[in-house]
């Protein structure tokens, strides 16, 4: 079993390593490209996704919603950032459900991909930063996902203390501050920053 784990590992490094390069060698064919979202739509995704992360046919309806309104191919529309973000999550979400070995593996891959493509297209968008960071939470540092979760908590924690609530309303920012402080992958002063953000909204 410990050694199914292991070559499992190897064949999801060998898997995003290729997708990776792939992004570098065509830039400007992978490059997710930013446009705007209606709110009304970014809080649609947002609130199907949390029932979509404990139930499979809440998962494909989403996934089944975004592919009927965005276009992940090359030379389609512009897609948001956030949806890209939330489309990798997904496809996440389908690898941890999936008890095909070459399934999980390629929706692992293809899910790693298009959080990083909508990471390096908007990194000043928190609920990006947060969709990336809370998936790669739940994956081994064996993958190397342990830089760019160090980088998400370090804009995640900036972008909460800017308190903008523009696109991100109060209440789910306050459930962004309790996953954080519950992932045990804060620094004392995040910790600490974090914490009293968490008391002046109950405080509010």
């Amino acid at each position: 079993m410990r050694m199914a784990a292991v070559i499992f590992i190897l064949l999801a490094l060998s898997f995003h390593a290729r997708a990776a390069e792939n992004t570098a060698k065509n830039p400007a064919e992978n490059a997710v490209r930013s446009a705007s979202l209606d709110q009304a739509v970014r809080e649609y995704i947002r609130r199907e996704f949390k029932m979509a992360r404990t139930n499979e046919r809440n998962a494909k309806g989403l996934s089944d919603f975004i592919e009927s309104r965005f276009s992940f191919s090359e030379g389609g529309e512009e897609v948001p950032a956030v949806v890209v973000v939330y489309y990798g999550a997904l496809k996440g979400l389908k690898a941890r459900a999936s008890s095909n070995p070459l399934a999980k593996l390629n929706f692992l891959s293809e899910s790693l991909t298009l959080l990083d493509e909508a990471v390096a297209s908007a990194q000043d968008d928190l609920e990006v930063r947060f969709i990336r960071f809370a998936t790669l939470h739940h994956l081994p540092a064996v993958l190397g996902v342990g830089k760019k979760r160090y980088e998400d908590v370090s804009a995640i924690c900036r972008l909460l203390e800017g308190k903008d609530y523009s696109l991100v309303d109060r209440g789910t920012q306050s459930e962004m501050i309790d996953f954080m402080l519950k992932s045990r992958r804060l620094s004392l002063p995040a910790r600490q920053s974090l914490a009293q953000l968490s008391e002046e909204g109950q405080a509010e």
